[in-house]
């Protein structure tokens, strides 16, 4: 410690060891807002400041009373500026010498040192008064309150307590005489034990390239820490992450003369390090600097301050990791170094309910990425504190890993090989090189209004730093060095030369080709550009003379005459000469005949490497470029797909195989590091192209953006709501562009249909890899179960656009989540409170006239702007129409005017549009679309085809290639040329804005209003031929192969306009059978509801139309029995089964291949009904005629033997059903492979048998068999491995293995939780069988929770009289009679068994469980003679059916001899010693069973619960 800190001491409460002086401030001083004292001590400080020399350079921060001794300290020194352009540093000659360190200055008597005071918000600290400087640091006096929580104290030996001394003092005076107090009384001091700052801090600030946009930000940062002093010692360290590689690290000192630094500089639980940096530089791609932030992390607290926006974070290289972190603070009130971090990953995602865990435990030094905000900074410093949240400190962290120490030193050589990687960059080119079209459209997706903005400003300049600054002091005012930063490391900009950013003579940065002229194409307007180039010729006329001769040009074009051109300002002028390009007439002509006297351009050779390096040999391959943020920056690389970065695997540097160069291998490395690299994901999905023609509204964004952020909206969603046409959906679409970066995942759902929905939610859940597109039903709700649990996202936004009534979007909300959302809506149904619907209304009267003016001519006056507005009556689609109408045709408004009453007229006394599609709209569009007519007849019968279409996106493709379409002849003459006629027609359509291009997605878009207007007028002749047209062209997109999962967004992407163009009203074979296999896809994709109202509308008009006896009629009815089947619906699905059934077998006879695959199918129907034995008889009759006809080892009589099988096998026919389950094995292991699903569920139907039949020793070989293959090459989630899983568990449990049966069980029905959701079947069967595992553990009280709720669904779903029902309730029964509810256990079995005996029979091995299980009950409830009775009748029973040594033979036995024992009164022991030899010879003498049955416990039955 120095002695500077040793007097850097608080006065305050905050000292762990150590009491407060006396006359202290007030304890426990909120950090929200300043205190009396505060107050008092800032005005006095500006007193003493407003006294003291203005001329003087520097002030004590803690001047002396005048009364005080003088204070011997000078002043501290103040900080150096990190220096930036066009800002002096402080002359370091002037600056105050060094401090030397005063003798026995402890005992010198001062005054309390005041709180620090707030620095201004307009500007850094120490500015001048007389020279302002605009703060880019944001919320000071925020970041100052935040700061404070750094402040922790220690004690450090005594001080003079100067109130004390004076009140002693006073005392003694007071005491002595009056005469004799002046000279006699003497000055005693009185010491108190002294605290100091704790922690010393060390600003470790990046200074690479791209920091310098940075260095203000920094500056007012470093300034603002510094005059807090919360800490005892502030050093501030640079280093460059360009030139950071892992065996070396160069740290500079604050000032030049300053000797190199170390790190840490002090012992750990007194340093905190806090990094600065934008994460940009060579370093930071190559995980040199992040295995450096691991070295410091041993022994200091280290966090990672990124000074981008968060929304830009993942555009550098960061691997964020959501964590939550604990540590224990030590003792004497010491920090913790992030090595002793317990670091808890919240990123994945729970696999069940009841097994929730918050956290994952992870290996690895967690480093804390901070933004520049008062709140992370604040919670930070709690925590290093010791006063954080005790569930952790939650926040985004880079997990890395020391490879330091085990690295070797590089040498200079292995240093410039590094560097010429990096200057390598920019001769290379992408695998797939983008053009400036994609280079600004992957900008546009990515950036903020803002940093767009500037680029367009920029595109008109040379690049430099100063010529930079000006156009952003002076045009873009509001951005930011984020913005800055956001154009220059994209992907637009890339570096030429090797020239200083910062000289204004030099031009060191260059957009891509063709980039400049496009940005200036789309946001460019002429009088801007002019205002630009002078402005840049004005203000650097000094420093690049040349500049000054484009003045003349702008002046007087006519009499210009263009400069002579030389090597170093050739780059400065093909910078301006785009956008002189860009300017209309002379200057234009000027501009073009100066770019032809210069030449085509030609790359600039990187210093070093020679021209043959710069310029690569056209026969030379193009390789993927190596763009890395370094000196030689290209564009930033793309957000990562692949696993976290890190140092090599195993810590040491790359091996460099023989042959290879230094350079060749960091240049894979750096490539590596690229690829993996990543952050946070910020997901941006599916956002239709922003509206650049939007006006107004700003009321409306304001109050939506405010509601939003008022609270979660995933539990009342925030509803824009209004009727077609005033632009909901444009509203929202803005509102995701203004604010995407607020939110790190923002996702767009259609939601005009449930499959459209499903299908968005299908792919989010891919990109948050959560789900697969292969299992639907499961990636939906692993999607919307991630949206509410907040992992890995918890920012998110959602916006469902065009959605009906809140009951069709049931079931497709994430519910209690973390994020927001946002509905459009013309149903007004979804309101849900006072701030739930933001009601949408037409323009404002000054929104529509800028929007005319906007987008229609020049020449329009305010007054004709005012007047069509009125005409429209402010209707945002029909002044956008309108205005688009105005300047294509260059119709004069008056003329307009006229048109539009005439049009309006017209459909008034004819046909007179409905309130929802407004007159102005009719009219407007009649207009255009008899214009379009004249110009394109072509385009207007494309127009018609797509207005009987959904108001969907329309895939391109539709019209690609189609053939044999009935259409009119202009129509055809398109669809026969798709590549140049519809091209050219859907350019038209589009120059009258009647559709929204997508020219990502390949689509485009008509308003259902446009739609409207199109219909209209047709007669119902044209309607009928347009509509054929339209079911023709779907047909001739029909996928064909609904298992094809390829293929399924195909059908999605159909389905709407399959149900808008009512497709099954076609006339043709070939086009309805687009509606059989929507329906079929729609059973197996999982959208049975939109399948439901489908298959029902189809199905009627179908017998309506075509007869009950028609193929396709009798196809539709098979599908729609499916998807009844899949809602529960199995009365229904059976009724419909057999009558399809009994058609198909009068129509086509009992032994066509449709009647035979449907008389199977009712054999399920009749199961899942509970008919179980009548299924058998169905299924031995469909056996015998596969049999028959095809053979027994045709895949076909497979199927229906394996069917047959299922029913023996639930009607205990267990030898039977053996018998052709391994025949089937046999056979379809040589027809389909050992590993085939098919394949395996015959071994799968083999093995139950084994284990129902009491041999399950046996079966367990071969069901784990089964789950060892389903581990090694079956999804996780596979439904067949959760089947197995559960039956290893039973069968585990039976041979007494309960914690291994348990673990399997538990497992099986969280996964089954997590894909099917709890009321799926699948699940209902995991959760009962997981509660028998529960109930043998022990864990009773869980076992009867689970099991209830399982009784209680297989109560609603199958009903009380299926046999399923009466197995759960069986095994429900035990665990109540167990917890000592033996009475309703007894009404429960009675219940049961009389299922059992009426659908199963006597003799079945389930009705004879719950017989044991009843005399069990009759023995708990008191009533031993009945029980006796019982025991007696179903051990003749089982003696009958099963072997002597049957489990259920043995059970029954077993509770018979309690029985006896309890009436006889007598132990029996012969007959217990039977029991118990027969148990250890089944089971083994250690097995549960066999030890309970020597205690004299009664034997529990319990039922595997089987699928159907």
């Amino acid at each position: 410690m120095t002695e500077h800190e040793g007097h850097d001491r608080f006065d305050g409460t905050e000292a762990e060891s150590a009491p407060p002086p006396p006359l202290s401030y007030p304890q426990a001083c909120p950090a929200s807002a300043p205190q009396w004292w505060e107050v008092a001590d800032a005005l006095w400080l500006a007193a003493v400041r407003d006294a003291a020399d203005p001329a003087s350079p520097t002030r004590s921060p803690d001047p002396a009373p005048s009364d005080a001794p003088a204070d011997p300290r000078p002043p501290a020194p103040r900080p150096r500026p990190l220096g930036d352009e066009g800002t002096t540093g402080e002359d370091p000659a002037s600056a105050p010498p060094e401090r030397p360190a005063p003798e026995a200055e402890e005992t010198r008597p001062t005054r309390p040192d005041p709180p620090p005071p707030v620095p201004p918000a307009s500007g850094p600290a120490g500015a001048s008064p007389a020279t302002p400087v605009e703060s880019v640091l944001r919320r000071p006096q925020a970041l100052v309150r935040a700061l404070r929580a750094f402040r922790r104290l220690r004690p450090g030996g005594q001080r003079l307590d100067e109130s004390r001394t004076a009140q002693r003092y006073a005392e003694l005076a007071l005491a002595a005489p009056e005469t004799a107090r002046a000279g006699r009384t003497p000055l005693l001091p009185v010491l108190s034990p002294d605290v100091f700052l704790a922690d010393e801090l060390t600003l470790l600030v990046d200074d690479s390239l791209s920091m310098m946009l940075h260095r203000p930000l920094v500056r007012e940062f470093t300034d603002l820490v510094r005059q807090v002093r919360v800490f005892g010692e502030v050093r501030l360290v640079r280093f460059d992450s360009d030139k950071t590689f892992f065996g070396e690290v160069p740290l500079k000192g604050e000032g030049a003369a300053d000797p190199a630094p170390t790190l840490p500089a002090h012992g750990p639980g007194r340093h905190v390090v806090l990094v600065l940096s934008d994460a940009l530089g060579f370093g930071w791609h190559s995980g040199a600097v992040q295995s450096w932030l691991a070295r410091w992390g041993r022994d200091a607290s280290v966090g990672l301050v990124q000074v981008m926006e968060r929304h830009q974070w993942r555009r550098t290289t960061m691997r964020l990791h959501r964590v939550a972190l604990r540590a224990s603070v030590p003792a004497r009130g010491a920090s913790v170094p992030n090595a002793r971090y317990r670091v808890a990953h919240l990123s994945t995602l729970p696999i069940a309910p009841a097994a929730r865990s918050d956290e994952a435990e992870i290996r690895g030094l967690a480093v804390p990425v901070l933004a520049l905000e008062p709140e992370d900074i604040g919670r930070w410093a709690r925590f290093l504190a010791g006063r954080g949240d005790p569930d952790g400190f939650r926040c985004s962290a880079l997990i890395v890993e020391d490879a330091v120490e085990e690295t070797a030193a590089w040498d200079e050589e292995d240093a410039l090989a590094s560097r010429e990687v990096t200057l390598a960059a920019r001769a290379r080119r992408r695998a797939a090189p983008l053009n400036a079209d994609q280079r600004i459209e992957r900008f546009r997706a990515a950036a903020s209004p803002t940093a767009f903005q500037l680029a367009v400003y920029l595109a008109a300049v040379p690049l430099n730093l100063p010529i930079i600054r000006g156009v952003q002091r002076r045009f873009a005012p509001a951005s930011r060095s984020t913005d800055l930063a956001e154009v220059l490391w994209s992907d637009l900009v890339d570096r030429i030369g090797d020239d200083d950013i910062s000289r204004p003579d030099r031009v060191a940065l260059d957009f891509h080709p063709g980039v400049r002229e496009r940005l200036l194409a789309l946001g460019g307007r002429r009088s801007q550009i002019t205002e630009l180039i002078g402005s840049l010729a004005e203000e650097h006329r000094d420093s690049v003379p040349w500049l000054s001769r484009l003045t003349p040009l702008l002046r007087q074009p006519d009499a210009w005459r263009p400069p002579e051109v030389d090597a170093a300002t050739e780059p400065f002028a093909r910078a301006v000469i785009p956008a002189l390009q860009a300017l209309s007439g002379y200057v234009r002509r000027a501009a073009t005949d100066w770019a032809e006297r210069i030449g085509p351009s030609s790359p600039a050779p990187v210093e070093g490497r020679g021209e043959e390096a710069a310029s690569p040999s056209a026969d030379a391959p193009e390789q993927p470029a190596d763009d890395h943020a370094t000196a030689q920056r290209g564009p930033i690389p793309d957000p990562p797909v692949s696993a976290p970065v890190g140092t090599p695997e195993n810590g040491l540097p790359p091996t460099i195989p023989e042959g290879d160069s230094v350079t060749d291998v960091l240049r894979s490395l750096t490539a590596q590091r690229s690829a993996d690299r990543g952050a946070s994901p910020t997901i941006w999905g599916q956002i239709p192209p922003r509206n650049r023609t939007f006006v107004g509204r700003e009321l409306l964004l304001e109050e939506l953006r405010r509601r939003l952020r008022e609270g979660t909206t995933a539990l009342v969603p925030q509803t824009l709501q209004g009727m077609g046409g005033v632009g909901k959906t444009q509203l929202a679409m803005e509102y995701a562009h203004r604010n995407r970066a607020e939110y790190d995942l923002v996702w767009w759902i259609p939601s005009e249909t449930s499959a459209q929905v499903q299908q968005a939610l299908i792919d989010l859940a891919v990109r948050l890899g959560v789900g697969s597109s292969n299992d639907p039903a499961a990636a939906v709700r692993a999607a919307l179960e991630a949206l509410r649990l907040g992992a890995p996202i918890d920012n998110w936004l959602l916006i469902y656009d065009n959605a009906g009534d809140p009951e069709e979007l049931q079931g497709f909300l994430p519910t209690d989540g973390p994020g927001q959302l946002l509905i459009t809506s013309r149903s007004p149904r979804w309101r849900a409170g006072d701030n739930s619907l933001l009601e949408v209304d037409t323009f404002e009267r000054a929104e529509s006239k800028e929007l005319l003016h906007k987008r229609g001519p020049k020449t329009l006056t305010d007054d004709e702007a005012d007047r069509i507005a009125e005409r429209l009556g402010d209707l945002p689609l029909a002044v956008e129409q309108t205005a688009v109408w105005l300047l294509e045709t260059l119709m004069p408004a008056t003329e307009w005017l006229e048109v539009f009453d005439e049009k309006a007229d017209e459909l008034l006394a004819n046909l007179g549009p409905s309130p929802d599609y407004p007159r102005s709209v009719a009219a407007t569009m009649n207009m255009t679309l008899d214009r379009l007519s004249e110009t394109n007849p072509g385009a207007l019968q494309l127009l018609r085809v797509c207005a009987f279409l959904a108001p969907q996106p329309i895939p391109r493709k539709l019209f690609n290639g189609a053939r044999n379409v009935d259409a009119p002849p202009e129509l055809t003459e398109i669809l026969a040329d798709p590549a140049i006629k519809l091209s050219r027609a859907l350019r038209a359509i589009d120059r009258y804005a009647l559709v929204k291009m997508d020219h990502r997605n390949e689509t485009f878009q008509l308003h259902r209003l446009v739609q409207e207007a199109l219909r209209i007028p047709l007669s119902p002749r044209e309607r009928e031929e347009v509509l054929h047209c339209a079911h023709m062209l779907l047909a001739n997109l029909d996928p064909g192969d609904p298992f094809a999962i390829r293929e399924w967004g195909r059908y999605v992407e159909l389905l709407p306009h399959v149900q808008a163009t009512r497709q099954w009203r076609c006339d043709s074979d070939w086009a309805r059978q687009l509606v059989l296999g929507e329906l079929h896809f729609l059973s197996l994709w999982g959208g049975y509801q939109e399948g439901h109202d489908l298959g029902l509308e189809v199905l009627e008009e179908w017998r309506r139309r075509l007869g009950e006896d028609h193929v396709q009629t009798l196809r539709a009815a098979m599908r729609y029995a499916e998807i009844l089947r899949e809602l529960g619906r199995f009365e229904e699905s059976y009724e419909l089964c057999t009558r399809t059934v009994e058609t198909l077998t009068r129509t086509s006879g009992p032994d066509d291949e449709e009647t035979l695959d449907a008389h199977a199918i009712l054999s399920w129907d009749l199961r899942n009904i509970g008919e179980f034995q009548r299924a058998v008889e169905v299924s031995t009759d469909s056996l015998e005629r596969h049999e028959r006809i095809f053979g027994r080892d045709d895949p076909l009589t497979l199927r229906a033997a394996h069917l047959h099988a299922v029913g023996l096998r639930l009607n205990g026919r267990f030898d039977e059903a053996m018998r052709i389950d391994r025949y089937n094995y046999e056979i379809r292991v040589e027809i389909l492979g050992p590993e085939h699903a098919l394949t395996n569920g015959s071994r799968y139907g083999y093995g139950m048998n084994l284990m129902e039949s009491g041999r399950y020793r046996e079966a367990a070989v071969e069901l784990e068999a089964i789950h060892t293959l389903n581990n090694r090459i079956r999804e996780r989630q596979s439904p067949s491995r959760l089947v197995t899983m559960q039956a290893v568990g039973t069968v585990k449990r039976r041979l007494g293995l309960l914690e291994e049966a348990l673990e399997l069980t538990e497992e099986a029905w969280q996964l089954s939780h997590q894909r099917l959701g709890p009321a799926s079947p699948g699940t209902m069967r995991a959760a009962a069988n997981h509660s028998v595992s529960l109930r043998a553990a022990g864990a009773h009280d869980a076992a009867l929770r689970l099991s209830e709720d399982s009784l209680n669904r297989f109560r609603d779903l199958y009903g009380e009289h299926h046999p399923l029902y009466a197995d759960v309730a069986l095994n429900h029964a035990v665990v109540l009679r167990l917890l000592g509810r033996a009475a309703e256990a007894r009404r429960l079995d009675e219940e049961a068994l009389a299922v059992h005996v009426d659908r199963l029979g006597e003799d079945h091995p389930s009705t004879i469980a719950n017989a044991i299980n009843l005399a069990s009950d009759l023995f708990a409830t008191g009533q031993v003679a009945a029980a006796l009775e019982m025991d007696t009748t179903t051990l003749d029973r089982c003696r009958r059916a099963f072997p002597e040594n049957h489990p259920l033979t043995l059970a029954a036995l077993r509770n018979l001899v309690l029985d006896r024992q309890a009436i006889e009164g007598s132990t029996l022991s012969e007959e217990t010693d039977d029991v118990i030899r027969r148990y250890a010879t089944v089971f083994g003498p250690d097995h549960p069973s066999t030890l309970s049955a020597a205690e004299n416990v009664r034997a529990n039955c319990d039922l595997h619960i089987n699928d159907l």
